[in-house]
């Protein structure tokens, strides 16, 4: 390539200085240029020969388009990898650990050195059911595994809830080989959603036992909620109480006040003040409440 010919007469007169055998693979970023003019990489292999006339050069030439283009996919991957926030792990498809990027490192404690051609089942919890066998059984019938949410523990001994997805590993010719698991800690997750489940179980338990008529109201004054003293305080069932708003069970010369409140509570007020007024109960009868 014309880009290249002014460096080719030096590399040309240094080789001719010093005419040793130079294999494939040097690394030298030679470009070749076809007939047409398009360029390509190539590598090149020099072999010298004395003659009679004088020391001559036997070249050979390879392309490489398709190793460089695999190399640049290694690369590529081999970044996705190293800067990847999740654990990615390859393994066989019996299981032995063949890649171990940093994310998996931080993840699990041990390091690639430690975890590579170990069994992935290290990483299950004693006490636990090894569930590797069954999901390296579905990939190996070519099925992939999204948002698999399991227990795996780090070499301190800590168990981590972790959500992974694990797909089918293929070689050039399409044989399955193994299967790369992309793992995500969601321990903090599952934690929150755990305090978030006993927080509204407490509130159920509490709402559901409190001797008052209580009920949760949306901003439209839809009843969301009752619980069984306001069933009872009214005389009307669960069912029928929500089917109404507060000011369908109010008296209707008391609904401003309901009104008011409300709009107290909506213009920031932290609580609202007490109010008395009338409720009308089922067949009629006027009960005041507080």
């Amino acid at each position: 390539p014309e880009s290249f010919r002014h460096v080719h007469p030096t590399h040309r007169k240094e080789y001719f200085a010093d005419p040793r055998t130079r294999s494939m693979g040097a690394g030298l970023n030679l470009s070749g240029r076809r007939r047409d003019g398009t360029q390509f990489p190539v590598d090149i292999s020099l072999s010298s020969i004395d003659t009679e006339d004088g020391l001559l050069v036997t070249a050979a030439v390879r392309d490489i388009t398709e190793r460089q283009a695999a190399s640049q996919e290694v690369a590529r991957m081999a970044a996705i990898l190293g800067y990847s926030n999740d654990a990615i792990i390859g393994k066989t498809l019996g299981g032995i650990i063949t890649t171990w990027n940093p994310a998996a490192e931080r993840l699990y404690g041990y390091t690639s050195a430690e975890a590579v051609g170990m069994l992935v089942s290290l990483l299950v919890p004693l006490g636990q059911v090894d569930d590797i066998a069954e999901i390296l059984a579905r990939v190996s019938g070519g099925e992939r595994i999204e948002h698999y949410e399991t227990r795996r523990t780090g070499k301190d001994g800590r168990v981590l809830d972790v959500s992974l997805s694990v797909a089918p590993i293929r070689d050039p010719h399409g044989t399955l080989v193994g299967a790369s698991t992309i793992a995500r800690d969601i321990t903090e997750g599952k934690r929150a959603q755990e305090s978030a489940r006993a927080a509204a179980d407490r509130f159920e338990s509490v709402f559901e036992s409190a001797p008052a008529g209580t009920a949760v109201i949306g901003l439209d004054g839809q009843l969301l909620q009752v619980n069984g003293a306001l069933c009872e305080l009214l005389g009307r069932t669960e069912q029928a109480l929500l089917t109404g708003t507060m000011a369908s069970l109010t008296h209707p010369l008391d609904r401003s006040k309901t009104s008011e409140a409300f709009a107290r509570l909506l213009s920031g007020e932290p609580r609202s003040k007490p109010v008395e007024e009338r409720f009308v109960r089922a067949r009629g009868q006027i009960i005041w409440a507080w």
